[in-house]
């Protein structure tokens, strides 16, 4: 299902993280989006997006989105959302992740709105400079 407006992004996002669903997931993404997976880490394009989704989605976890602010023009937004995501480690023990996204979609021509940058840690995840 595409999304169609740049303030369903992040509300869709929790709910196929929720899912587990993998493939929804990378649906959301333009084919050669930057995530940043931890701060000063970025990767490109779906199969590196993927690899690194796998370990957050492995979590088996429950994320919250709770939408900060939205900035939209001439086709691209700007969204920004605190998250969480309580877990389970790989060793068992339970896991709290939280951050603040702050990521950039682009309207695509056929109206759908897809992520080009995906920074879950906002300002965290540009590392040094």
């Amino acid at each position: 299902m595409p999304i169609t407006t740049a303030a369903a992004i992040h509300p869709e996002f929790a709910v196929a993280y929720n899912a587990g669903d993998i493939d929804r997931l990378m649906q959301m993404y333009t084919s050669d989006a930057q995530l940043v997976p931890s701060p000063g880490t970025q990767v490109q394009g779906h199969a590196a997006i993927r690899e690194a989704l796998a370990g957050f989605v492995a979590l088996k976890g429950t994320m919250v989105m709770t939408p900060r602010m939205q900035i939209e023009a001439a086709g691209i937004a700007l969204l920004i959302s605190d998250w969480t995501i309580d877990g389970t480690s790989p060793d068992g023990s339970a896991l709290s992740l939280a951050g603040r996204t702050s990521d950039v979609a682009v309207r695509q021509a056929d109206g759908q709105w897809l992520v080009a940058i995906d920074n879950p840690f906002g300002g965290e995840g540009a590392g040094e400079p």
